[in-house]
């Protein structure tokens, strides 16, 4: 039975294993023939998506900026304050959509272990 490692506590522990897992990629696609860092979509692989099964939600509108999630996190909540929502039940129970923001930190290629 494989031992689950402990969370790195430090800059240098996690940069380590950052470190590690990079080198275990190479390894593991020298080992794969089938295997390749490259990437391509084939939608002709794929069946048309059931019309039936589909749950016809309201539309929702993505926003893509650039910029760190913290920094975005603090734009919506500066807008949200500077301009009045207006109610609209089929927000929520509370009738506006003043939820709490969540902010999803992803890990990045380009700077191992956080160091960026």
């Amino acid at each position: 039975m494989r031992r689950l490692r402990r969370m790195a506590s430090n800059y240098a522990d996690r940069q380590a294993i950052s470190q590690d897992t990079l080198n275990r990629i190479d390894t593991i696609l020298q080992q794969t023939p089938e295997g390749s860092l490259d990437s391509e979509f084939i939608s002709e692989q794929l069946p048309p998506l059931d019309e039936s099964k589909n749950p016809h939600f309201p539309a929702t509108k993505v926003v893509v900026v650039n910029s760190d999630s913290f920094t975005a996190a603090r734009n919506i909540r500066r807008r949200r304050k500077s301009v009045p929502v207006p109610p609209d039940p089929k927000e929520n129970a509370s009738g506006g959509s003043e939820g709490k923001i969540a902010v999803l930190n992803l890990a990045s290629d380009a700077y191992p272990a956080g160091d960026g």
